[in-house]
């Protein structure tokens, strides 16, 4: 049976694995939502509108190799020498191997002398285990259009294309690469264009608006994915 992505965040900690209890009430005060991943097949429960712009951001990610939300329950040192437990709002696995815990916060909040040293204790304590801290505010989720490219590219991963369509746009690209968007959508049609982005197989910059004249590249650049904030 495969490692879960918890099983492997607790192992590298040299902790067991403590499940995150979430329950959702119908008041909705403790799981606001919760996202059916199909690329992740699993739930991705999401507690705030950050939250939930982080787990499309996720899942339309050509980098993150696996992700999930609320992965496990942490037992960590303080600053102070004091244990603390720690739940992460998310952990992904990049396309490298490397194990990246993400913590989702408006930019205010972040900015708080406590919560500041708190995030420093966390940083220090994965560090030793080889894993990186990353905080995510609203200065990268909150960008409209690529978020827009986002949800794209999530409602085209459900697409099914044939292979006719798929192998014409590899023609057009063995002629032309990059070819613009438009062209690709000419010669297969833009969902299957779409599908192509959306599973990795053509690449363009999601933080400017697909549009007929973007150039898809068969290149992945990481400052134009969708989760370029894990490289922070």
């Amino acid at each position: 049976m495969p490692t879960s992505l918890a099983e492997k965040l607790a192992h590298k900690l040299g902790q067991p694995l403590v499940s995150s209890r979430r329950i959702v009430t119908g008041s909705g005060a403790r799981v606001r939502g919760i996202f059916p991943s199909h690329r992740f097949r699993r739930e991705m429960p999401w507690e705030s509108p950050l939250e939930r712009l982080l787990v499309y951001r996720l899942e339309a990610s050509w980098l993150v190799q696996d992700a999930v939300m609320q992965p496990a329950r942490l037992a960590l040192v303080g600053l102070d020498g004091e244990s603390f437990d720690y739940t992460p709002d998310a952990v992904i696995c990049t396309k490298s191997g490397d194990l990246v815990v993400l913590e989702c916060k408006p930019e205010a909040d972040l900015q708080d002398p406590e919560l500041r040293k708190k995030h420093t204790a966390i940083r220090l304590n994965l560090a030793r285990a080889g894993i990186r801290f990353v905080e995510v505010s609203e200065t990268v989720l909150d960008a409209r259009e690529a978020n827009q490219n986002v949800r794209t590219l999530c409602r085209a991963r459900r697409y099914r294309t044939n292979h006719a369509s798929k192998a014409r746009i590899e023609a057009l690209l063995e002629r032309r690469s990059p070819c613009t968007f438009a062209e690709a959508s000419s010669i297969a049609g833009a969902s299957a264009a779409t599908h192509m982005l959306a599973i990795g197989k053509l690449f363009f910059d999601v933080r400017r608006l697909l549009a007929p004249s973007t150039l898809l590249l068969q290149t992945l650049t990481e400052a134009g994915d969708a989760a370029h904030f894990i490289h922070a």
